[in-house]
């Protein structure tokens, strides 16, 4: 069963607020008690369409947010790598005898500091026992 409403201006509207204590009938408390409801229903859906469109807002500031971090993450990590890869490369160039286990410890290194510091030593050293493979070392 489907409800026709007629369509109120604004005039109507207050004119239905509008009684006097001597013309109060059945009719016009029903009426506006009508208008009420229709207000009322007009505005909850006024916030819960504002709540869906809060959070589809949310939702996408959040997925930018999460893009941005997963971008700056993969380029450092990138970063990270190609150093680790650059230590190793010049280290295995330079000395041909260092054993498995510094492999292992230059490839478990993720600071990029760390690392520039031992291609730096790498770059100047003239035995691998001149490298200092401690995150403090120099």
């Amino acid at each position: 069963m489907t409800e026709k409403h007629e369509i109120l201006n604004r005039e109507d509207i207050k004119n239905l607020f509008r009684t006097d204590i001597g013309h109060i009938d059945d009719k016009s408390i029903r009426r506006n008690t009508e208008v009420k409801n229709i207000i009322m229903t007009g505005a909850e859906a006024l916030i819960q369409q504002g709540h869906k469109k809060g959070k589809v807002e949310g939702l996408e500031q959040g997925k930018a947010e999460g893009l941005e971090q997963g971008k700056a993450e993969g380029l450092e990590q990138g970063r990270i790598d190609e150093k680790r890869t650059a230590v190793l490369k010049l280290v295995r160039h330079k000395f041909a005898d260092f054993s498995d286990i510094v492999l292992n410890q230059i490839s478990g290194i993720d600071d990029l500091v760390h690392l520039d510091d031992l291609f730096d030593q790498a770059l100047t050293a003239e035995s691998f026992d001149d490298i200092d493979f401690s995150k403090n070392g120099k």
